[in-house]
């Protein structure tokens, strides 16, 4: 407000935005990154859900040995310290392991990184995440190590000792907690499936997305000539005439253009409009912003832009024509709604200035998605390159096939004009709409697998239950075998059981995704966070993988010879 009181004709209808310099590094990371440490945080609860599950297992088949021990004088706080020493000694075990596997896997996952996601030098295992490492360990042996200790202060002595350890697995509140924990894995697995599902559908809508341009063989490269040699305007647009009318005609290329900025590119140059006989703006009034680019007649073929009406630029919209713009529907719809936009004018910076200058409408073009497939369709108005010059341009050449086979032609063809000349940023339009998504890409990836490995720990978790209740049940099985069970019984009677702890964590884990699965919203593209087809998918995947994890064991217990278990016993 200041500079616009101070300096009106150069500052009016100005805007400055101000954004903390942390935010414009990382601000568009933090949300997946937040996303992902929460992943990371879910797999470690399932997997020490995993490891107290065994620890009850292996407390239960104890506790004829603990008992044993409490009654030859050891204290319960002496066999507490031995099942917390075990459960953090397995704990560290496992850390190291894992520690050993972060070194090699974060050098790998750096190296499949994209290079759009900031600070890349910076990840690394260190004696911060070593030390991390340990602390987790620690204290996940001594939280999930009480779970045994359950077993050791509810036990009954002497009820112990006549007890053989193999039917005591269920009656008791720890036997209980056996099925929660079960519950609580796939109730976390569901959620990371969940949010990994959302994703990949999102990124398979964005593959899908016309972007209102065609990218298949097509070169873009970059080229900027230097002030001190070409002082002027005309000297700068007599190179690149010359330039284009080289690069069209070579072997192979189809259409040759170019455009001001990067094609996508999520900064393109832009600046505040004002329409011919609107209203002034007020002071504290919005600042109305589009899209301002210049593109030489050549752009919108080599590009496949489609016209809707009107026309495009030609050769007779030199320097010192009428000055007019080419728009897209996002323009019309957002400044012309409901009228005839050929004729109208409008200007770019303050209207109120004498050297505004005022372009017409000749031509409307469909919406591109210049600034990426994920980005919104923004108003944008294209200018005549010879009304609109600028040193520094991006080429894009059509190919027959390969584009990338015509940057030796191109350099030698740019020598020829200019030997000091470098070209840069060059690459293939397909390439630049791949990169554009590769930070996305990554992160769905990343989240997939560790969804993957989730529902993968959950499995071996609901085996290892299901199997261990089968051996604590044989001598039952048995006897309804021998009474004239079939094998099918059994088999429905195991699976049923299993199911019975696995569906409640299904609902649960249901419930937590429609809450959660709001964070995402920024992350999708086409889907909603409570897309029904994801949830009833993921649901009803999870069900059928812990029915596979069920059938093994369940079909052990329906082969059981009901002499040998009754033997058994």
């Amino acid at each position: 407000m200041q500079l616009q009181g101070e300096y009106p004709a150069s500052n009016t209808g100005a805007e400055i935005m101000l954004e903390p310099l942390h935010e414009t590094i990382v601000g568009d990371v933090r949300t997946p990154l937040l996303m992902l440490l929460g992943a990371v945080a879910v797999v470690l609860l399932i997997g020490c859900a995993n490891v107290a599950n065994l620890l009850l297992a292996r407390g239960a088949v104890r506790r004829k040995e603990l008992s044993l021990r409490a009654a030859l004088g050891a204290g319960r706080g002496r066999v507490a310290r031995q099942l917390l020493t075990e459960s953090v000694l397995l704990s560290l075990v496992g850390g190291v392991v894992a520690a050993a596997l972060a070194i090699w896997a974060v050098g790998a996952i750096v190296s499949l990184a994209p290079a759009e996601l900031p600070r890349l030098d910076a990840v690394r295992v260190d004696a911060t995440v070593l030390g991390f490492t340990l602390v987790v360990s620690i204290v996940t042996g001594l939280i999930f190590g009480l779970a045994p200790l359950l077993q050791v202060r509810n036990s009954d002595v002497m009820s112990a000792l006549r007890d053989d350890g193999r039917s005591s697995g269920g009656r008791d509140g720890v036997g209980r907690l056996r099925p929660v924990l079960v519950s609580a894995e796939v109730a976390l697995a569901l959620v990371l499936l969940v949010a990994a599902g959302l994703l990949i559908r999102s990124f398979v809508a964005l593959n899908g997305v016309d972007p209102g341009f065609d990218a298949a063989n097509t070169l873009t490269f970059r080229t900027t000539v230097p002030a001190a040699r070409y002082d002027s305007p005309e000297r700068v647009r007599e190179f690149h005439t010359q330039l284009q009318q080289r690069l069209a005609a070579l072997p192979r290329v189809r259409a040759a253009g170019a455009t001001s900025t990067l094609f996508i590119s999520r900064l393109p140059n832009m600046s505040s409009i004002a329409l011919e006989g609107d209203a002034p703006r007020a002071d504290d009034a919005p600042v109305e912003s589009v899209v301002i680019e210049s593109a030489t007649p050549g752009l919108f073929g080599a590009l496949g832009m489609r016209l809707v009406e009107g026309r495009l630029f030609t050769d007779e919209d030199h320097a010192d024509a009428v000055p007019v713009a080419v728009v897209n529907e996002a323009f019309v719809r957002r400044y012309l709604p409901g009228a005839d936009p050929f004729g109208r004018r409008f200007t770019f910076g303050n209207p109120t200035d004498s050297a505004a200058i005022w372009l017409q409408v000749v031509g409307v073009i469909e919406d591109t998605r210049r600034a990426g497939l994920a980005e919104d369709i923004r108003p944008e108005a294209y200018r005549p390159y010879a009304q609109r010059t600028t040193n520094g341009i991006t080429w894009v050449l059509r190919a027959d096939s390969n584009p990338l086979a015509l940057v030796s032609t191109v350099r030698s063809t740019i020598r020829a004009l200019d030997p000091l000349l470098p070209i840069a940023a060059v690459s293939t339009l397909e390439q630049s709409l791949a990169e554009s998504l590769a930070a996305r890409r990554f992160i769905m990836v990343l989240l997939a697998s560790f969804a993957a490995l989730a529902a993968t720990l959950a499995a071996i978790g609901i085996y290892g239950v299901v199997s261990y209740l089968v051996a604590q049940r044989t001598r039952e099985l048995g006897i309804r075998m021998a009474l004239g069970a079939h094998r099918r019984d059994v088999l429905r009677l195991v699976i049923g059981q299993s199911l019975r702890q696995v569906l409640p964590g299904v609902v649960i884990g249901a419930a937590a995704a429609l809450a959660l699965t709001r964070l995402l919203q920024s992350q999708l593209f086409g889907v909603a966070p409570h897309d029904p087809l994801t949830f009833a998918a993921v649901a009803l995947g999870l069900i059928a993988i812990s029915t596979l994890a069920t059938w093994m064991p369940a079909r052990r217990a329906a082969t059981v010879d009901p002499v040998i278990a009754l033997r058994r016993e």
